[in-house]
């Protein structure tokens, strides 16, 4: 299901009002709204999530495999209703040890995040004018105590991300924020692997990944 953030104002060209001595200033026409989608989904078999793309739209597609089974896969562009939609899901097959009752567990993950950023409408038609493509290694510490896990890297730089959120059994939820936007986070922490996929979106972008790992030795 998706998270519809809050509509963004795209900036258009006032045009100036002629008026006639007595009559009231024309009013200005206002700006167009851009509806930016995010959500998790459930993939296919075949690792496939529909989401109604457009076939001519601007479209990103990443999959990943976990460190034991399973993985992550997502998508993001234009969709068929013409909006810029963010998707992320774990992919069925993804198996999972029984995590502790308590105790914690340190992940050594890698994580892959893609954005289209900037994203504004040219000739009747939405075109993201950047984004950036982000990997790396990422320690993901999951406390079965508190029901809680946390996990950040390169947060010292523009492309840093971090997540956090609860556990239930193994289930993981909660949110990442990734180059200034916010975006919700899902999928599963066992005694054996971690897998997370997530989307989200800002003002004038998207993004969207996912992370794998197992625990530390």
């Amino acid at each position: 299901m998706f998270a519809v953030k809050t509509p963004v104002i795209i900036a258009i060209s006032l045009l100036a009002a002629c008026s006639s001595s007595g009559s009231a200033p024309a009013e200005p026409p206002k700006p167009e709204e851009l509806t930016l989608q995010f959500g998790i989904a459930t993939p296919g078999d075949d690792g496939s999530i529909s989401a109604g793309f457009a076939e001519d739209g601007q479209h990103v597609t990443g999959t990943q495999s976990g460190a034991v089974s399973g993985g992550y896969t997502y998508q993001m562009g234009v969709t068929e209703a013409g909006n810029f939609t963010a998707i992320a899901g774990i992919l069925s097959g993804t198996t999972f040890t029984a995590p502790p009752a308590s105790g914690s567990i340190t992940y050594d993950a890698t994580y892959h995040v893609k954005s289209l950023e900037n994203i504004k409408e040219i000739d009747g038609e939405l075109h993201a004018l950047g984004g950036v493509g982000v990997h790396g290694d990422i320690t993901l510490t999951a406390d079965f105590d508190s029901a809680s896990f946390e996990g950040s890297a390169a947060t010292d730089t523009p492309s840093g991300i971090s997540m956090n959120g609860t556990i239930n059994s193994a289930a993981i939820s909660g949110t990442v924020t990734f180059r200034g936007m916010e975006g919700e986070l899902a999928g599963v922490a066992g005694s054996d692997q971690v897998v997370g996929a997530f989307a989200g979106s800002g003002e004038t972008g998207v993004f969207a990944g996912g992370l794998t790992g197992a625990p530390m030795d």
